[in-house]
């Protein structure tokens, strides 16, 4: 059996989720609920879940602010949130599983199943999250060899593919690493100046310099050059008019 905590600011909200787990739900029991972040912590702490229900918004702020109090996050974290663009994105983007309201029973089921014994959110995956809805999309955070990064879409003019994960380019001739898909990448872009060229390329409009990209070759306003067929080039000078 395990053991899940509900956090949700709304009290009806809190026994719809309590009835669905008691009804529908086997194998989970509920063993606290909270309805503000000190109460949250508590519960937490004295319980000692293998699943927190957290609403993402409260009254008093929200539940980043619970998990980053926590001494230890050692249960898995399920997020639970009406349905929003921003934080739709920046949900998946993080790998931290969410429900949103109302609560669909074959959902709830199917993200139930997802979830490991323990701990499958990391702290990373957390303040990813936390980062993206916060910033609105202004900085991406990134998982790399020297650990999590927080980039600019301005700051890069190319993204591609490379071994399961992807390679980033800057404007200053940098580059780094991550194991984020591109297709990850190109997913918290969305509605940004970056389009997909192959399914293995991701480039900045804004940064390149019409006047001087030619058949062949794109030019970045730093200097910096992208050989790409002919075709791409064209079209990319036609999304740019």
């Amino acid at each position: 059996m395990r053991r899940a905590v509900i956090v949700d600011d709304e009290p009806k909200s809190i026994e719809v989720l309590k009835t669905l787990v008691e009804c529908f739900i086997e194998g989970i029991e509920i063993v606290g609920t909270a309805n503000d972040i000190e109460t949250a912590i508590q519960v937490i702490e004295n319980t000692n879940p293998d699943i927190a229900f957290l609403d993402i918004t409260l009254k008093e702020g929200d539940s980043f602010q619970i998990l980053k109090r926590l001494k230890k996050i050692d249960f898995d974290v399920v997020f639970i949130t009406a349905y929003d663009e921003y934080t739709t994105r920046a949900l998946r983007y993080s790998g931290i599983h969410c429900l949103y309201k109302p609560i669909d029973i074959s959902e709830f089921e199917n993200t139930l199943a997802q979830l490991n014994t323990r701990n499958e959110q990391t702290g990373d995956a957390i303040e990813i999250a936390r980062q993206l809805l916060q910033s609105k999309f202004t900085q991406i955070p990134v998982i790399t060899e020297k650990g999590l990064l927080y980039i600019t879409p301005e700051q890069i003019n190319y993204m591609e593919s490379h071994y399961g994960g992807s390679q980033i380019y800057f404007n200053d001739y940098k580059s780094l690493v991550t194991n984020k898909p591109l297709a990850d990448l190109e997913a918290v872009m969305e509605n940004s100046s970056f389009v997909l060229i192959r399914n293995n390329l991701l480039i900045n409009l804004k940064n390149i310099v019409v006047e001087k990209t030619k058949p062949g070759k794109v030019i970045f306003n730093s200097g910096a050059e992208l050989r790409i067929e002919p075709e791409e080039v064209n079209k990319l000078l036609r999304m740019l008019g």
